[in-house]
């Protein structure tokens, strides 16, 4: 890590950030001999100018880039895995590798009854590369202060080839014994997929805004603007992109650039056509931002606020990724890389070549596809705030309301559902010709008609006496979505329920002290030189968050209770869960008995994340000591102890209603896990330079 500040002159100024990651791995998966290895690389470079053409007119430029490298199967510590290349040509063993691969693997054997054969194949699986460059413009005119900038995002990622080196099961099919049939070289079952090449994708989004804060008075001030964005949707170096056509009895759409790379082993019974796959932007983007200020006397004033934000494409579980879900990530195949699985009850195999000469009796697996209209549409979220500030007592106190309504949000959800509504009562087991497209096992479609509420109170109250600063906030929220229950695609919306992010009540409280030792401070003032570098500059900071539980879900599981071909999912809520006979434990955490399998030809009808885990409850410390060494440069050393009490903060119970220990907690966060999730106490010490 590298920092650079530098004043060029009065007027002109720059600064250059540096930090890098380079972490290498050695790993065994389960026997001595299959070592794999791994290489993580991660860079990020910042760089930013301020110009001050005079007192009224300022910019500032930013650049920054960032990269992230994982390869797998490189020499590492003395360490070199095996090549599942060299192992095919050492056994004999033909077939497995159409594409003659080369690198870190192993064919992957199965016995039954006995420790598989496999290691983690080699191949660069990630090199992505973000760029990003924005200026902002500040013009004071009068009452005017007024702001201009645009920025530009260039996101690419890219997969490289990943052997495969086949697959080989023996269940004891051929003589009665497993280790026999191994030793014969007669599998039950032999299995190859010849992988794509490198792939690549790239998407470029571009932002605008203006804004003005008009001083309208003494007391009052207005600020108001506008912004534009325009959200690059993901295009493929090779082509190999491809979409799905719901209309009719529903058709895969391929860029014609690589309709004739579809391999030929995609089910005949799917449609394939060729046409236009890439997303179209939306490029309408206009979206407001207003805000006020009154002072109503020197000690108050009061704030109030109104925008509306565009919504990012992302995940069902709320993670942020702007190339999911318009084209699948790369690893995804789709129609243009197939596995062959070969049975011996259909087709004599047996090593060395244990495929056949033709494909006429490969088992193709069953096939899943996934879609989006071609015009987009990015969701609006619509925040408002109104605040409250006031100085009581030399106590800082502010109180907020802070809401947002969304809508259009975007989230997936699997179509290949027979419609309930349409079923004969006496329906008694799933009949896949009831699919809406029974030639695909799901079709998971990506809608823009989501909705989001969010309304939270919040207090805090900050107070500074002396070299100790006291600083507490509280907030009651409530966050609820109405897309998060999908298990029927034909009833989505009607179901609001809690998001599952957000804690109902949250309260955190921390207290800085800086220790009154050394130079100009109470205690030993008059130490000298060496005394004031042992005694003085340290700072300890005590920070505790205590909130009511995480949301989760109940479900049932085992059981096609809609007849739809899906098993599992929510439960019918047939009592109150909160009501556990000898009360709340972490052994019985919530009533089972409240829920119940649904109907048959029904779903459930309990909500997503109607459920509520432990309180949290976490105190960190922190101690920093700042040793001058120079006039210009100072060692800072810093402790830090996560969970200073050590208190137990278990992940939520798994919800399952319907089989033993749903309802208990059975693990407890990770050690990199966020601070604020508690997981067990860590001790840390880091130093660093600054000058």
């Amino acid at each position: 890590m590298a920092r650079v500040d530098h004043t060029l002159n009065s007027k002109n100024s720059l600064f250059v950030r540096w930090l890098m990651r380079d972490t290498p791995y050695v790993l065994n998966n389960g026997l001595p001999a299959l070592v794999w290895t791994r290489s993580r690389k991660h860079q990020q470079w910042a760089a930013g100018d301020t110009q001050i053409f005079t007192s009224q007119l300022i910019n500032n430029f930013r650049f920054g880039y960032s990269s992230d490298y994982i390869a797998d199967g490189q020499t590492q510590a003395g360490r070199t895995p095996p090549d599942g290349s060299a192992v095919l040509k050492t056994t004999g063993l033909q077939g497995s590798n159409p594409s003659n691969l080369t690198g870190q693997g192993f064919p992957e054997i199965d016995i039954s009854g006995l420790t598989p054969l496999i290691n983690v194949p080699g191949g660069v699986k990630s090199d992505n590369h973000i760029i990003d460059v924005n200026d902002s413009l500040s013009w004071q005119i009068g009452r005017h202060v007024w702001k201009f900038g645009g920025a530009v995002q260039r996101f690419s990622i890219y997969r490289g080839v990943v052997p495969d080196y086949g697959t080989f099961t023996f269940g004891g099919l051929r003589t009665g014994n497993p280790y026999a049939d191994f030793l014969l070289g007669l599998p039950q079952q032999s299995q190859r997929t010849d992988p794509l090449g490198g792939r690549s994708q790239a998407l470029t989004e571009y932002g605008l805004y203006a804004e003005d804060s008009f001083k309208v008075a003494r007391k009052l001030t207005l600020d108001y603007g506008l912004r534009w964005d325009l959200y690059g949707t993901p295009s493929a170096s090779d082509h190999l992109e491809y979409n799905f056509d719901p209309t009719g009895q529903g058709s895969v759409v391929v860029d014609p650039a690589a309709i004739a790379k579809v391999s030929p082993l995609y089910p005949k019974a799917i449609p394939v056509r060729a046409g236009k796959v890439q997303a179209e932007a939306e490029r309408t983007n206009f979206v407001p931002r207003l805000g006020a200020a009154y002072q109503i006397n020197d000690h108050s004033v009061i704030r109030g606020g109104y925008g509306v934000y565009l919504s990012r494409f992302g995940t069902n579980g709320g993670l942020f990724n702007n190339f999911l879900p318009i084209n699948p990530q790369l690893g995804a195949t789709g129609p243009f890389s197939l596995t062959e699985t070969y049975q011996s009850q259909s087709v004599p195999i047996a090593f060395p070549n244990p495929y056949p000469a033709t494909t006429a009796n490969a088992v193709i697996p069953s096939q899943s596809v996934i879609g989006y209209p071609r015009q987009i549409s990015h969701g609006h979220i619509q925040q408002f705030s109104a605040t409250y500030e006031v100085e009581l007592a030399k106590i800082g106190l502010r109180t907020s309301y802070v809401g947002s309504h969304s809508s259009g949000l975007n989230y997936q959800v699997n179509t290949n559902i027979a419609n309930i509504e349409t079923f004969d009562p006496t329906t008694k087991v799933f009949d896949p010709a009831k699919r809406p497209y029974p030639q695909f096992v799901t079709t998971s479609l990506l809608r823009f008609d989501g909705g989001a509420r969010y309304d939270s109170f919040q207090v805090e109250a900050k107070r500074r006496i002396g070299s100790v600063t006291f600083n507490g906030s509280y907030s009651l929220s409530r966050s609820k979505a109405n897309f998060l229950d999908t298990e029927n695609p034909y009833d989505v919306l009607s179901h609001w329920a809690n998001d599952g992010l957000t804690r109902r009540h949250y309260g955190v409280a921390s207290v800085i002290w800086a220790l009154p030792f050394g130079e100009g401070q109470r205690f030993l003032n008059h130490a000298g030189d060496l005394g004031n570098r042992v005694v003085g500059g340290w700072t300890t900071d005590v920070i505790t968050y205590a909130a009511s539980g995480l949301y989760f879900s109940p479900f049932y599981g085992g059981i096609d209770a809609s007849n739809t071909g899906t098993v599992g999912g929510l439960p019918d809520l047939v009592g109150d869960p909160n009501k556990v006979p000898g009360g709340k434990s972490k052994t019985n955490w919530f009533n089972t008995a409240a829920f119940a399998v649904p109907q048959a030809n029904h779903f459930g009808n309990a909500l997503p994340n109607s459920l509520e885990s432990q309180n949290l409850y976490v105190t960190h410390l922190s101690i920093i000591k700042v040793t001058p060494i120079t006039e210009r440069v100072k060692f800072n050393f810093t402790t830090q102890i996560s969970n200073l009490f050590n208190h137990p903060q278990f992940l939520t119970p798994s919800g399952d209603v319907t089989n033993p220990g749903g309802n208990q907690f059975t693990s407890q966060f990770g050690v990199f896990d966020s601070l604020e999730t508690a997981q067990a106490r860590q001790i840390t010490f880091q130093g660093g330079f600054t000058f």
